[in-house]
């Protein structure tokens, strides 16, 4: 099976495809990508689709969570500054990106909360 036809349904720009070669056609079914892998995958496809889940959940990780918990000590710094309703309202928008920051890292690495955000 030519790459190009490989590529064409790993980046999901069709469901299947026919070989140019032999007229065989071609389906492409994606696993979750193991963390640890024990031996080397024979399929160059799924261990570029791996490597690429896993490039995305470390950019989350390090950028998106990396600001919003920027964010989060900004706004932290300014709750000594505010007395009633808008520190109770900073309060509230710090744990709202504590939470963010939780959703975030449960969905890129399946950490279910069990970090503390930031740290």
């Amino acid at each position: 099976m030519p790459y190009e036809v490989l590529l064409e349904l790993a980046v999901g720009a069709a469901a299947a495809a026919e070989c140019p070669r032999c007229g065989a056609g071609a389906v492409l079914a994606l696993l979750p990508a193991a963390t640890g892998r024990a031996t080397a995958s024979a399929d160059p496809v799924s261990d570029a689709i791996a490597d690429e889940d896993l490039r995305i959940a470390h950019a989350l990780n390090d950028v998106v969570v990396a600001r919003l918990f920027a964010a989060e000590l900004r706004i932290n710094s300014a709750l000594c500054l505010t007395r009633g309703k808008a520190h109770e309202r900073l309060v509230e928008a710090i744990h709202e990106v504590d939470e963010s920051i939780v959703a975030i890292r449960d969905v890129a690495f399946g950490l279910g909360g069990t970090r503390k955000p930031g740290r």
